[in-house]
């Protein structure tokens, strides 16, 4: 994830596990420290993955649908959804200080603070819910699963996902950071492309295979892989995708009236 809006996911990596940089060895307290990073550089990080305002007038031509940016940080895509005339926008955050610096920046605009993994947000409740890095803060699939289970709930049939984020990246430097955390946590399994940022985070970067499968449930519309610059000015590989969520099956016919 780059580290943009200071953008953090509702659903942090909940891992048994300690943090490279410091031991941590139960998941209240490693997401505790997710957090802290995240509240520490409120306001001095920004993403850099592209809004892509074509796609906006093109999957979502309504200005009154009401749009959710899970994981909003300090709400920079929000405010570009404004500029761009729409009027009903919502974001969701569960950094504390993170969550204060986007009410300040956007007065008037509901910014939802995030305390636990089923939020209090009616169901289905939202035309668009966004994306944007998030699932790169989130480090292990069930949490991701439990994650996209949340937003199908709050998404009206018909609801459009729309997702920014890095993929795996095969060159040595991510290679050896992918490798290296690999080796020090081998008795989890974790998934390939875990890594620490240099800043003292665990990120993620994610396998397009995995991705696809993560959003079944969703009728893909666009999946545009493209060179992401993240907050550290580093070109990296990333995919935007909107896909609409998928009319549930339908019911079985009644059986025959007896005759």
């Amino acid at each position: 994830m780059g580290i943009n809006q200071t953008q953090t996911a509702p659903l942090v990596c909940l891992m048994a596990m300690k943090a490279l940089t410091t031991h941590y060895v139960t998941s209240k307290e490693f997401e505790e420290q997710q957090k802290g990073f995240w509240n520490k550089t409120a306001g001095e990080k920004e993403f850099k993955t592209p809004f892509r305002p074509e796609l906006w007038q093109q999957y979502v031509p309504d200005k009154s649908a009401k749009v959710l940016d899970w994981g909003c940080g300090s709400g920079r895509i929000i405010a570009s959804l404004i500029q761009l005339g729409y009027s009903n926008v919502e974001g969701l955050e569960n950094a504390v200080r993170v969550s204060e610096l986007a009410k300040s920046r956007l007065p008037g605009v509901p910014i939802h603070l995030a305390t636990s993994k089923r939020t209090s947000l009616r169901s289905e409740s939202y035309d668009v819910v966004i994306l944007f890095e998030t699932l790169s803060c989130i480090c292990v699939n069930f949490e991701q699963i439990r994650l996209l289970d949340e937003i199908k709930r709050v998404l009206k049939p018909g609801g459009l996902l729309i997702v920014n984020e890095f993929l795996i990246h095969e060159d040595d430097r991510n290679i050896a950071r992918y490798n290296d955390l690999q080796e020090m946590y081998s008795q989890l399994d974790l998934p390939y492309g875990v890594f620490e940022h240099p800043e003292g985070v665990i990120l993620r970067h994610h396998d397009e295979a995995y991705l696809m499968h993560l959003f079944d449930g969703f009728d893909r519309l666009e999946w545009i892989q493209d060179t992401f610059m993240t907050s550290n000015n580093h070109e990296h590989k990333g995919v935007t995708y909107v896909g609409r969520k998928a009319a549930p099956p339908p019911l079985p016919p009644p059986p025959p009236a007896d005759s």
